[in-house]
């Protein structure tokens, strides 16, 4: 699977598997903000559990997909029953799964 080419300018992996990301606000309109500020962002923040996407533990990320986009061909006939249920089931040994509603 390759790696997205936005992430991986953008995103650091340490050592640890920690994520790392530089702070915003550093680039430009620099006169109408403080010293303080760009002191303040100084240097690179780890990213938040939230931000990453699939989520850390989730199905998506344990799957054989490990959260890549999936493209799904529908017949015709089937997209008239809408919304479509999408059942992602968990990998062998996980009890999770879920069901996403597709409307098409």
């Amino acid at each position: 699977m390759k790696t997205h080419s936005g992430a991986k300018k953008r995103i650091k992996v340490t050592g640890t598997g920690r994520l790392l990301r530089r702070q915003s606000g550093k680039n430009h309109y620099k006169l109408a903000k403080g010293n303080a500020v760009f002191r303040r962002r100084s240097g690179e923040v780890e990213l938040a559990p939230g931000d990453c996407i699939p989520e850390a533990g989730s199905v998506a990320e344990q799957g054989p997909t490990a959260g890549s986009m999936l493209l799904f061909e529908f017949p015709l006939t089937s997209t008239e029953n809408r919304p479509l249920e999408l059942t992602i089931t968990a990998p062998a040994g996980a009890e999770e799964s879920k069901v996403v509603e597709l409307d098409l």
